[in-house]
């Protein structure tokens, strides 16, 4: 999954979710963007409620190697 793709699954899941699912920290940003960076900077996992746990992780790969 690419990072865009990434984001636009977590743009729609936080579209989906009520409120009392979301993180704290993600209320009291203004923007659906700037909640979808702070989970990909922050977190590796965001609890749906019924639609599951959905977690995601960065691999980096050295270009040199």
């Amino acid at each position: 999954m690419t990072l865009a793709e990434l984001e636009g699954l977590l743009h729609s899941l936080l579209d989906t979710l009520p409120e009392r699912l979301m993180p704290r920290d993600l209320q009291g940003l203004e923007t659906r963007e700037l909640q979808v960076r702070r989970l990909i900077e922050t977190v590796c996992e965001l609890d749906c409620g019924d639609r599951g746990v959905w977690q995601w992780y960065a691999v980096r790969l050295d270009p040199g190697a």
